[in-house]
């Protein structure tokens, strides 16, 4: 293999999943981001010096193959969506993150194009990253090693999210049996350790979604293989060079099976027959939380079924449907994504966008099916039903998590698909080409978006820092310097913080703590036209007004915040301390009622003894 574009491919894929920083809140998202969005800004300009320099034609035919019409045009939805939303800078950053990985498919499907064996090197680095995450991440179960990168629950490995990291090892399957269809001995043994490596870490992550999609895109990509079983017979003498990888491959999960089983039987401790079965127990929170959250997704999606809520605007709406009986209800968490793609795309770009987005995998489909059925090779055969398995099985992830927003997974499902579709376009090429124009304003539209993202970034990942140091600050007391990296955190692209906090709505608290309530009026009151259903914010607003003597705006707020988390103890106290405080002694009893008994608010018992005496001296002067 020769080329730089191809060398620039298989850095990216080999790098991206291992960097993360301790500086920004979330510590992979925004540094894997600007590096994708720098390497996909690069791959055209390389691959065009190299037509130039080596008189290597680039195939711009296939930018003209349905999937791509389909994505320009879910993109374009994602786009016009922007006029729902009501903090732009966020959404135009959102955006960029959400089309880069287009822009990144349509790079590398015409690499592969040119240097079809590119799409071999990239199975062998995926098989290395995979071997390499699971490893990591076993080192972190065992407590051997890494157990001071940023992350959760272990193994977390280098996702910082257990889940996360169950999930894109779990992606890396295809490319480990794609491995394995074109072999030497040593890449063999590679790719048996990193499937057996990988498959025991996914078993003792308990995650339940992960587990799923592996058994759907088993049970399907079976089904498939007995639909086409003819081929695989048929075939077999003509290409008996998969045999043997795959022969190792059951080898492996064979062994997966028998020694994790053995293992398994004696570790009570991680309960994993009552970790799958609670995936249907509402006994379960978790369980309960998403279906809470996927029913005010709806409840979303009908309010805004046009063009959706705008994007990245679902984690501002979505309190405003109500918190009950779900985790968030305390206001300790925050929800910012629905846990599923397919319901997020619907809520933020409307019906048309989910359809537009769904019909990028049903055209993938096809192409795979249409490889399978049209090609004589059984090499081409057996690709063909480990990219379906890796399509289904990305989809089923996507219906209990979010992939779409973590970079690596976006760019395993991109490489799946430029696999797909380059391969499908060596088979069955077009002559239609782009007319040059399109060509012209798509090239100018991608560079545009790029730039976006990579300026956005950047300046997100600045704010990211200060917005950490105000958070120390915040834990000291230091409110001066609190105020002072929140104006520095403050930027158009960036409003609130990961958990859909206002920026500003810290600086209040800040104004508010140092006794300048005025200011801090104006702080809470930008805070809640950023976000008019966050809990907090609308708390303290309702605070700062009482203080001011508007005690019928603390009561509309207050009762607001009920409306939303009705057992949010402080609201209940506060509220009952403006119904004291306004003679309302029946009001302000039944609102401190509900608190929670166990309450730790110290000025929970005082009001509640306030609001007694007045209720008995009312009772004895009847």
């Amino acid at each position: 293999m020769t080329g730089v574009s191809s060398a620039l491919i298989l850095i990216a894929i080999a790098v991206i999943p291992f960097i993360y920083t301790n500086l920004t809140i979330d510590p992979v998202l925004l540094p894997r981001f600007l590096l994708l969005a720098v390497v996909t800004l690069l791959l055209p300009v390389v691959l065009a010096v190299e037509r130039k320099k080596h008189s290597v034609p680039n195939d711009l035919s296939i930018l003209s193959r349905g999937i791509f019409i389909v994505a320009a045009l879910y993109c374009g939805l994602c786009v016009l969506s922007l006029s729902q939303t009501a903090n732009i800078g966020e959404s135009l950053f959102q955006l960029s993150k959400t089309i880069t990985p287009f822009i990144f498919l349509g790079a590398i499907s015409m690499a592969m194009v040119r240097n079809p064996s590119l799409m071999h090197h990239i199975s062998r680095t995926l098989t290395v990253v995979a071997l390499l995450l699971a490893l990591v991440g076993w080192c972190q179960y065992l407590n051997i090693a890494f157990t001071s990168l940023p992350g959760n629950i272990v193994p977390y490995g280098t996702m910082a999210n257990k889940n996360l990291l169950a999930s894109a090892i779990f992606l890396c399957v295809p490319f480990i049996f794609y491995t394995l269809t074109k072999t030497t001995r040593l890449w063999t043994a590679c790719a048996c350790a990193a499937l057996i490596v990988s498959l025991a870490l996914i078993v003792i992550s308990r995650t339940r979604g992960v587990w799923v999609a592996l058994v759907a895109a088993t049970v399907v990509t079976a089904i498939l293989a007995v639909l086409f079983r003819s081929r695989l017979r048929d075939q077999s003498r003509a290409a008996g060079a998969p045999r043997r990888g795959l022969r190792a491959a059951v080898i492996a999960v064979v062994l997966v099976a028998v020694v994790g089983g053995i293992y398994l039987a004696g570790r009570d401790d991680l309960a994993l027959l009552d970790r799958a079965t609670s995936i249907v127990s509402m006994k379960d929170q978790s369980v309960k939380d998403r279906l809470g959250i996927w029913g005010n997704s709806l409840a979303m999606f009908t309010e805004n079924p046009a063009l959706g809520v705008g994007p990245g605007e679902w984690r501002t709406h979505i309190s405003g449907y109500g918190n009950v009986g779900l985790r968030s209800e305390s206001g300790v968490i925050h929800f910012q994504r629905p846990h599923n793609d397919y319901l997020w795309v619907l809520t933020e770009t409307g019906v048309a966008g989910l359809l537009a987005y769904l019909l990028v995998f049903v055209i993938a489909l096809v192409y795979a099916v249409r490889l399978i059925r049209a090609n004589a090779d059984r090499l081409t055969t057996i690709r063909g039903l480990i990219l379906i398995y890796g399509l289904i099985g990305y989809g089923v992830v996507a219906f209990f998590s979010y992939p779409r927003e973590r970079i690596f997974h976006s760019m395993l499902l991109m490489l799946i698909l430029g696999i797909l579709t380059a391969s499908y376009h060596r088979l069955k090429p077009v002559r239609r080409k782009l007319p040059g124009v399109a060509l012209k304003g798509a090239l100018v539209v991608a560079a545009g978006t790029l730039i976006l993202g990579l300026t956005a970034g950047s300046l997100r990942l600045a704010a990211e820092q200060h917005l950490n140091r105000a958070y120390a600050f915040r834990e000291m007391g230091r409110w001066e310097k609190v105020i002072e990296e929140i104006d520095f955190s403050q930027t158009f692209f960036m409003s609130t913080d990961p958990m859909s906090t206002p920026l500003v709505w810290y600086r209040g608290v800040a104004e508010f703590s140092l006794g300048r309530y005025d200011s801090a009026l104006v702080d809470f009151q930008r805070a809640y036209r950023i976000n008019p259903t966050h809990i907090h914010v609308l708390n303290n607003l309702a605070t700062t007004y009482e203080i001011n003597g508007n005690h019928a705006e603390a009561i509309r707020l207050f009762e607001r915040v009920l409306e939303i988390s009705p057992q949010f103890d402080e609201t209940l106290i506060n509220l009952a301390a403006v119904y004291y405080n306004t003679g309302e002694f029946e009001k302000a009893n039944e609102r401190i009622s509900r608190v929670s008994p166990d309450c730790a608010n110290d000025r929970y018992e005082t009001f509640l003894n306030l609001i007694k005496q007045k209720l008995n001296r009312q009772e004895n002067d009847r």
